[in-house]
């Protein structure tokens, strides 16, 4: 088992306490390439209206910053293969995002540094409404395949709100 399947079962106090405990990304450091999302700590419910499989696609722009977007997943079962929606992943494009090292309030990150990659939907003139108010704080989890685990929060003012969203990434392999 890849971890992902024992992810999607943790209740919301499991995967607090996992992201609390995991270890800070360097934006600098995360490698571009295609991602395998998965959504965690939503109710069954909304994700049967949502999405639980999705991707997260990481590349340099000519600045050289580290940009990016999430793209549409086929929902088959957690255990098969993540396949694009379609054949052309460019129509299937949203959440367009940047990639930054941002300082978090001590309260969001618990007992590791405060200090780590984050999702950032508001760098992107694309995005529209309350995703432009988004952030993803990203921490490793240990283990024997890399897990990447986010939570988004809605950034108002100074304000980090959470949500109840959690989400893992691993690095695709075609």
């Amino acid at each position: 088992m890849n971890g992902i399947q024992e992810l999607s079962q943790c209740s919301q106090k499991d995967l607090r306490k996992m992201y609390q405990q995991g270890a800070p990304i360097a934006a600098t450091q995360l490698p571009s390439g295609i991602y395998e999302g998965t959504s965690l700590g939503l109710p069954s419910w909304l994700i049967h209206i949502t999405w639980r499989k999705f991707f997260k696609v990481i590349e340099l722009d000519v600045r050289g910053y580290r940009v990016g977007y999430n793209a549409k997943a086929q929902q088959n079962d957690l255990n098969e293969r993540w396949i694009f929606k379609n054949d052309n992943p460019v129509n299937q494009r949203y959440g367009f995002f940047e990639l930054t090292q941002d300082k978090h309030p001590s309260q969001l990150m618990g007992s590791h540094p405060r200090d780590t990659a984050t999702i950032d939907y508001s760098t992107s003139p694309r995005n529209k409404g309350i995703l432009r108010r988004i952030k993803d704080p990203l921490v490793y989890l240990d283990g024997p395949r890399p897990i990447i685990l986010g939570r988004s929060y809605v950034v108002l003012g100074r304000n980090w709100l959470p949500t109840p969203s959690y989400f893992s990434l691993v690095k695709h392999v075609s």
